[in-house]
């Protein structure tokens, strides 16, 4: 069998790393009898000495507002996850979702939600993921089976943001040589998923390897978000979205494209008015973007113009960078969806068109009654 190629955006997000623990065998077999049986408050955990560690550092340094757990079992883990933010003074609220919930156990931070990983749409709607506290910690503990890990994946990419983790529990079963009869487990899910996510995410090595190499039980399961989603970045929205800015909210929007331009149009509840053009043309680096900001009525290449940012960008991954940094510096709150939309509609059209000479203009539309 050939060996499997790697590439340099492999290196970077982790891909590339073996699944494998540095931890002797005879060691895991000892430590692993012990995980099995462990608990808390009478309740089974099922986390190994390593990841019980690994989860309090990680909490303390995000401090999560919200945590959901994907895999209840007998509960005991939502509630050490929930009683180890209490001690720290961090009121995070735990959702965990199991296919069968456990009866009779209840706690003032918790809610037990049935579902399944494989559909997880069902449970958690778009309207509540959108409205849920941050920062968000998720935690993948439900079958370990490649599709279902896989789907966990794929839901929550759209909506963790920058800084924010998901943890995939148990690639551990690679070292035991188990991983087949899950179908592949959660290292096979973890290298298809690292992949296809190209720049978004990285397996945190503070975590994984704070121990030693992968000296974890969620081996190569640390992931960090590193750039923005499209269900935060990149939202295309046709209804109304609170943006933070005072009552500011998006009333409409439309988007027209031509061959040579594409021009976003938005008008806001409270009549907020701004204009925006964007120069792009294509060389041997990429897309080079070019924004600048104008009172409404004034053009790009007014005395007042303010210059906001010059990027390159090869791809759209790129350009949520950009517009991370623009949202910063014309003070609008990060995830406000308003500014995101109309940047990704106009710099979706110019990476498409792959030619020629683009100005995209994006403003305001007329609020006259």
């Amino acid at each position: 069998m050939p060996e499997e190629k790697h590439t340099d955006r492999d290196a970077r997000s982790g891909a590339s790393r073996s699944p494998i623990s540095s931890i002797a065998e005879p060691q895991l077999d000892k430590i692993q009898r012990g995980t099995l049986v462990y608990e808390w408050k009478g309740l089974l955990c099922l986390k190994s000495p390593f990841d019980m560690a690994l989860y309090q550092r990680l909490i303390w340094n995000v401090k999560p507002a919200t945590i959901i757990e994907v895999g209840t079992y007998s509960g005991g883990g939502a509630v050490w996850l929930a009683d180890i933010s209490a001690a720290m003074g961090i009121p995070a609220r735990v959702i965990s979702i199991d296919v069968t919930p456990p009866e009779g156990l209840s706690h003032p931070m918790i809610e037990f939600r049935k579902g399944s990983s494989a559909e997880l749409d069902q449970v958690l709607s778009d309207a509540e993921m959108q409205s849920l506290p941050r920062p968000l910690l998720v935690i993948e503990d439900s079958s370990h089976r490649y599709e279902h890990s896989l789907a966990v994946l794929r839901f929550f990419d759209r909506w963790l943001r920058e800084g924010e983790y998901i943890c995939i529990e148990d690639g551990i079963m690679d070292s035991f040589n188990v991983q087949e009869r899950y179908n592949g487990g959660p290292n096979r899910a973890l290298l298809e998923f690292l992949r296809e996510a190209g720049d978004r995410f990285e397996v945190d090595r503070t975590y994984c390897d704070f121990y030693g190499y992968n000296v974890t039980w969620n081996t190569n399961g640390y992931l960090r978000r590193v750039g923005r989603g499209a269900g935060h970045a990149l939202t295309r929205t046709g209804r109304e979205q609170r943006s933070g800015t005072g009552n500011a909210r998006i009333a409409s929007l439309d988007v027209s494209v031509s061959a040579r331009q594409v021009t976003s149009q938005f008008s806001t509840g409270d009549r907020l008015a701004f204009r925006m053009v964007m120069r792009a043309h294509l060389d041997l680096a990429g897309v080079v973007c070019r924004l600048s900001v104008t009172p409404s009525g004034g053009t790009g290449n007014s005395p007042d113009a303010v210059i906001v940012t010059t990027t390159v960008a090869r791809n759209m991954k790129q350009w949520e960078s950009a517009i991370i940094e623009l949202e910063a510096d014309l003070g609008v709150p990060a995830g406000s969806y308003e500014l995101s939309a109309l940047l990704a509609d106009a710099a979706g059209a110019v990476l498409d068109e792959r030619k020629g000479l683009y100005e995209i203009r994006v403003g305001a539309a007329s609020t006259s009654s």
